[in-house]
């Protein structure tokens, strides 16, 4: 039987995801540089190892969310890290086009990206019929009138 798919395995694909992106950043390595981009750009491997660092800290954080009990707060990190996706995913088709980065991968990037980005936004936005009924609750008032 495979596992349910919910807001956790997401949460914990997009870490996955994140963390990936990290350990390659932090490694800083010439071969990385040289198979994601062309030689228009020039490699910074200090730069990379920062970007590395940050990658890892947004994937850690998402594990902890995914852990946690706080619906709303995997709402929100859901829709943090659906943008962040999809800005990479932009980043790179940009970065393709103008010819920086590789083609091959950074369309692929693209793909990833937006996929990504487009389920964690949705299961960000998402309401459960469990908050619908809270909205409904809300917008139903009551009038008495006067005599």
């Amino acid at each position: 039987m495979a596992p349910k798919f919910n807001d956790d395995v997401l949460l914990k694909v997009s870490s996955v995801g994140t963390c990936a992106w990290g350990a390659v950043g932090l490694a800083g390595l010439d071969q990385t540089h040289t198979a994601f981009f062309t030689d228009k750009r020039q490699n910074h491997p200090e730069l990379s190892r920062y970007w590395g660092d940050a990658c890892a800290m947004a994937g850690a954080s998402g594990f902890l969310v995914a852990r946690s009990d706080d619906k709303q707060l995997k709402k929100d990190t859901m829709k943090v890290h659906g943008a962040a996706w999809l800005v990479c995913g932009a980043l790179s088709a940009y970065n393709s086009y103008k010819g920086t980065q590789r083609k091959e991968l950074g369309y692929t990037n693209t793909a990833v990206g937006a996929a990504m980005g487009g389920l964690l936004l949705a299961r960000g936005f998402w309401k459960d019929d469990k908050d619908k009924k809270k909205d409904d609750k809300k917008t139903t008032t009551t009038t008495t009138s006067k005599k």
